[in-house]
């Protein structure tokens, strides 16, 4: 299962999630962080490994619970009034952790960088959406 923003939740959320589901304490269960696109990762990976002929049954996908990501607290020492929390989401989805940028910020860039305009993108989403209700 593919998952962002981890904290707060605890450990191994794909193995909850089975658990949960009253799957088998048997059964394999990955946990998969690529940012937006951890979901479709999980799927990729399920579906190698039903064509490699690893697994005969997989359940594959993406989850998140964002709005129970903590804030956190800087550990250490911190002078006298400076102590300031930080946004979970923000700092473990939303931020690029590179360039401390938004990644909305980060999606203007690259159009602008691959001269991609709106209508060029409303383009592409109109085909997909054509492309999947035909398939």
């Amino acid at each position: 299962m593919g998952n962002v923003v981890q904290a707060g939740i605890g450990q191994a959320p794909a193995r909850q999630a089975a658990l949960y589901a009253g799957l088998s304490q048997e059964t394999l269960c990955t946990t998969l962080n690529k940012v937006c696109a951890s979901g479709m990762k999980a799927i990729m990976m399920a579906s190698l490994s039903l064509m490699c002929g690893h697994q005969y049954v997989m359940i594959a996908g993406g989850m998140e619970r964002m709005s129970n990501a903590p804030y956190y607290f800087p550990r250490g020492d911190t002078p006298y009034g400076t102590l300031q929390l930080e946004d979970g989401i923000a700092k473990d989805g939303l931020t690029d952790a590179y360039d401390r940028i938004p990644m909305g910020l980060c999606a203007e860039k690259t159009s602008k960088k691959e001269n991609i305009t709106r209508a060029d993108q409303d383009a592409f989403a109109k085909q997909s959406y054509e492309r999947t209700a035909k398939a």
